[in-house]
């Protein structure tokens, strides 16, 4: 799906711009990413508005 070891932060965060560049360059909006990935509906939204600041390897895997 998307490459997100690309966009990681230094500080171990996603760049959220990036994240949502790349998601949409690949077709997903943030609900359909989610569901793709197995994971929460709004679970992408988050990553996107920071709400979750550190995604777990196991999610990160799950949307890449």
């Amino acid at each position: 799906m998307l490459d997100l070891f690309a966009i990681k932060k230094k500080n171990k965060m996603i760049d959220p711009k990036a994240l949502q560049q790349v998601m949409r360059s690949r077709g997903y909006n943030m609900k359909s990413l989610s569901r793709a990935a197995g994971l929460g509906e709004t679970y992408i939204r988050d990553l996107i508005i920071e709400k979750v600041k550190s995604p777990s390897y196991e999610n990160l895997v799950k949307i890449s």
